[in-house]
């Protein structure tokens, strides 16, 4: 179950920081509700992840 907690934080973790480097390449990706509604659910589950790995140690 470790492993796959591990796993999960680094997965979304990668997804959460394409998504800030896309905005900071194109603005206007802002704009474009299903991608903050993505970008807000991966940045919560990678910090969700993270806290269960915390916890687990």
């Amino acid at each position: 179950m470790r492993t796959y907690v591990i796993v999960t934080s680094i997965v979304f973790t990668l997804v959460t920081l394409a998504h800030f480097g896309l905005i900071a390449s194109k603005p206007e990706s802002i704009s474009d509700p299903v991608f903050m509604v993505s970008t807000a659910i991966s940045t919560g589950l990678a910090i969700w992840a993270w806290i269960t790995l915390r916890r687990a140690q």
